[in-house]
């Protein structure tokens, strides 16, 4: 989580201020968003298939640092599109699907997950 926050910080404002010099074009924003969901999407598969604690370190900076450059363009989006007093109503909608999106998660994780990682019990061994 500390490693996630510190890359925000250093990245966020960079690619807000790309971003804002490409809002104005046709395109508007949306470049740094798929290319960056692309990318992200890269190390976010190969960590389960991380082979040992470097690997997996790796996996995890190279999502972080990919998911940080372009969360506050994706954020940034609904000022483009929603009326200015509308905005606060959009981004509570927002936080609300990202909130639901992590409970839903954690669900997935404790239900298929978890389970399909635990060692047989000793009633079921040979």
């Amino acid at each position: 989580m500390g490693l996630d926050t510190g890359l925000g910080v250093i990245i966020q404002p960079w690619m807000g201020l790309i971003s804002d010099r490409l809002a104005p074009r046709r395109t508007g924003r949306w470049p740094i968003v798929v290319a960056g969901a692309c990318v992200a999407a890269v190390p976010f598969a190969l960590i389960p298939w991380a082979t040992s604690l470097p690997m997996l370190m790796l996996c995890i900076f190279a999502f972080g640092l990919t998911a940080n450059s372009f969360k506050g363009v994706t954020e940034t989006l609904v000022s483009d599109y929603v009326a200015p007093q509308q905005r606060g109503k959009a981004q509570g909608f927002i936080k609300a699907g990202v909130s639901l999106t992590i409970i839903v998660s954690a669900l997935i994780s404790l239900l298929v997950v978890d389970h399909s990682s635990r060692p047989p019990s000793p009633s079921h061994r040979s």
